[in-house]
């Protein structure tokens, strides 16, 4: 493994600071030792930036009011890393989760990104879901196109969130800013910026390499109804620019809808599981 690469971890924030220690504490644990850590703050009015100044944690802050896309490209292109991966500030990174991905990545000649499998954690930690997502792939590496088009069909982002994600620097920046035009596909519309294009290569990983964190506080029937509402949106678009089969449409329509009854499940399992806790 090539220690000499810079790799770097951004996090950017809003509002974070009840899970925000956890995360840089994540990062300071890696076992790969040459890493950067950049912290973008949107306009935090918890502490935040308090408790960033008191601990000598260098981060650049935006104005209040600065739109979560524009938060992570301004996190994104202050990195000076050689590969990055982004962090939000309520997941976690394992302790080897850079070493792993950067190992994968390097088995794989002409990858330009690495994609693993994360756990999901409740509010206090917990592992609740192990070695979610990369859902139909079982390859060792994958084309990028095969890769969006696997989101299509599963109806969901296969992918995950940021942090599962480790990019070469400059195929990221290439495709900036994020794409917020559908808010809860920010990270989806970027991937498929970077990744569908012909030739690209990706590195899949196919252990958990950091946690995704839910909370049953901040879910609703309505936030499910607006991601299925999105995700047909991003299907949509997809479909306008690319050519998809019959059976394409029918199996992510599907696919699309049985991930928002899961959700809902999901969501309610958690509600359930935290009266009992309290009760």
């Amino acid at each position: 493994m090539a220690g000499d690469q810079l790799v770097s971890v951004v996090i950017p924030t809003f509002n974070g600071l009840a899970y925000l220690t956890e995360a840089i504490d994540s990062v300071r644990r890696q076992t790969y030792p040459n890493i950067e850590l950049v912290i973008v703050d949107g306009g935090s009015t918890d502490g935040t930036l308090s408790w960033l100044e008191t601990e000598g944690i260098a981060h650049v802050s935006l104005p209040p009011g600065t739109p979560p896309a524009e938060t992570w490209t301004a996190a994104t292109q202050t990195a000076t890393g050689d590969l990055i991966t982004l962090l939000c500030q309520d997941d976690v990174l394992y302790p080897e989760a850079i070493a792993t991905q950067l190992s994968r990545m390097e088995q794989v000649p002409g990858a330009i990104a690495t994609v693993a499998r994360r756990d999901v954690i409740d509010a206090s930690g917990t592992i609740v879901t192990r070695a979610r997502g990369l859902t139909g792939i079982s390859a060792n590496q994958i084309e990028g196109p095969e890769l969006i088009r696997q989101c299509l069909r599963k109806g969901t982002n296969v992918i995950g969130e940021p942090h599962v994600v480790l990019f070469q620097r400059q195929a990221l920046l290439d495709q900036m800013p994020w794409d917020g035009s559908i808010p809860y596909l920010l990270d989806l519309a970027t991937y498929q910026a970077v990744f569908d294009h012909p030739g690209v290569i990706v590195a899949i990983n196919a252990e958990p390499v950091g946690a995704f964190r839910v909370s049953s506080a901040s879910w609703s029937t309505r936030l499910v109804a607006d991601q299925l509402r999105q995700m047909r949106q991003w299907q949509a678009s997809f479909a306008r620019t690319h050519p998809v089969s019959t059976r394409e449409r029918l199996e992510s329509r599907w696919n699309t809808w049985s991930q928002a009854q899961a959700r809902r499940a999901f969501y309610l399992l958690l509600k359930v599981r935290k009266r009992w806790e309290s009760a």
